[in-house]
C-alpha cells in the first residue's frame, strides 16, 4: 500500500452542511468579528467545540486553541470558547420531514392521479 497517505484527523476539513443567514457581530479590542452561523455535523461541532477548528472560518489546527487562527487571525484562545457557547444552538434538523418511502408513496399516488406528465 505504498504511495497511500491518510490524512491526521486534525487536518481534515470541517465542511458545513449549511450556513444560517443571522450570524452574530463580536465587538472585541478595537476589533469587529463577523462570525457565520454554521450547520456543522456532530463531528465537526465537536472539534469546534474542542478548539481543533476555529469557528469563524473553520480552519483546522493541529493544537486546540492557538492563540490565533493561522488564517483568519480569530482569537481562539481568548474567545472561541465563549462566543461557541453563545452561539451553539444544539441539533438542528437538516433535510425532509419525510423518509424516502413516504415520497416515494406520494410520487406514485400522484402520477395515479394523473399529476405527472
Amino acid at each position: 500500500m505504498s504511495g497511500m497517505h491518510l490524512t491526521p484527523r486534525w487536518a481534515k476539513p470541517v465542511i458545513p452542511i449549511g450556513v444560517e443567514e443571522a450570524g452574530k457581530v463580536l465587538r472585541h479590542g478595537g476589533h469587529l468579528y463577523n462570525i457565520p452561523c454554521y450547520i456543522l455535523d456532530e463531528d465537526g461541532v465537536e472539534r469546534v467545540r474542542l478548539g481543533y477548528v476555529c469557528l469563524m472560518c473553520l480552519e483546522p489546527h493541529e493544537q486546540p486553541y492557538p492563540e490565533k487562527c493561522n488564517v483568519c487571525p480569530f482569537p481562539m484562545r481568548e474567545l472561541q470558547d465563549e462566543v461557541f457557547r453563545v452561539m451553539y444552538g444544539g441539533e438542528v434538523p437538516v433535510g425532509p420531514s419525510t423518509t424516502l418511502e413516504e415520497e416515494w408513496e406520494a410520487a406514485k399516488e400522484a402520477i395515479e392521479r394523473g399529476g405527472w406528465v
